[in-house]
């Protein structure tokens, strides 16, 4: 509240203003070039028809953006289940990036952009890649009275409810597969995520430390 109040009354930093005008200016704070990766990666895969199970994939921002590298390999694990399409029209974004740095009305304004496009695909299943969107979707869009008409999970609570354990394997040339992990506070805390992706971790071979 702190933040959206200093953006209101003007002196928020000079940096949360130049990404309201990219915001504003592309749908996104990454501007253009988060566009074109989420075009070229739904070229690679072929936009399929949402499969049996009606599932959606949202890498959200911050995927796309950051680590791009991911896209693929996450699609071959959500592939091997049923055919799911990527959402990746132009307007990518969830929202939460704005509501973290105290752009509110315009996180509305996008979360309902982003839930008018989820809800007109008519799907049954919507799975966000990061916790931020998973979070954004399931906790924030209710408080601000945005309904998508679909089952909201993260990456992690599909996987472990339809993964077969032999699908995600460990990599053995990383020098062993004792593994350290650390729970997202979105996932964890407000989410109540905390099983799945030890499970996943365990059943691929890791052993958590």
């Amino acid at each position: 509240e702190s933040r959206r109040q200093a953006v209101l009354r003007g002196v928020a930093p000079a940096p949360v203003y130049e990404l309201s005008d990219t915001i504003d200016a592309h749908g996104n704070w990454f501007a253009d070039d988060i566009e074109n990766i989420a075009r070229d990666f739904c070229r690679e895969v072929g936009e399929t028809a949402l499969g049996a199970d009606g599932v959606l994939y949202f890498p959200g921002v911050a995927t796309l953006g950051h680590t791009p590298d991911v896209l693929r390999p996450t699609w071959k694990l959500l592939a091997s289940d049923n055919p799911v399409t990527p959402y990746v029209q132009a307007h990518i974004e969830s929202g939460y990036d704005a509501y973290q740095i105290g752009l509110t009305e315009k996180a509305k304004e996008l979360a309902q952009i982003t839930a008018d496009a989820i809800n007109k695909t008519g799907t049954r299943r919507v799975v966000c890649h990061t916790p931020e969107d998973a979070y954004a979707m399931c906790i924030l869009y209710p408080s601000w009275k945005i309904k998508i008409d679909a089952e909201v999970l993260h990456l992690t609570e599909y996987l472990h409810s339809v993964m077969p354990s032999d699908i995600i394997t460990a990599d053995k040339k990383s020098g062993g597969t004792k593994i350290i992990y650390q729970d997202s506070c979105l996932l964890g805390r407000y989410l109540g995520i905390y099983d799945p992706p030890r499970e996943l971790l365990t059943s691929a071979g890791y052993e958590i430390v």
